[in-house]
């Protein structure tokens, strides 16, 4: 029952990830990528937008400068993969 309780609370963080990323990736491109959507996006938008934006906004645990793991950045495209 537990580990039940456990995996369904790890799915809707996972879902509440991926619904957080997704509207991140959806304003960018709004603001800046040309008019294209999720939907219709390239891997070349997703390109621009990781290291236009989401690169610059998320740094490793030296603070501001310093690069996030490659391990985060493998999460990240995890996330808007769905």
């Amino acid at each position: 029952m537990v580990d039940a309780i456990n995996s369904n609370s790890k799915k809707e963080a996972t879902t509440a990830a991926q619904r957080a990323a997704g509207a991140k990736l959806s304003h960018w491109l709004l603001t800046y990528g040309g008019g294209c959507t999720l939907e219709d996006c390239t891997p070349d938008d997703l390109l621009a937008y990781m290291v236009a934006w989401w690169l610059t906004h998320h740094h490793g645990r030296g603070g501001v400068g310093s690069l996030c793991k490659p391990s985060t950045v493998s999460t990240q495209l995890g996330l808007l993969s769905g």
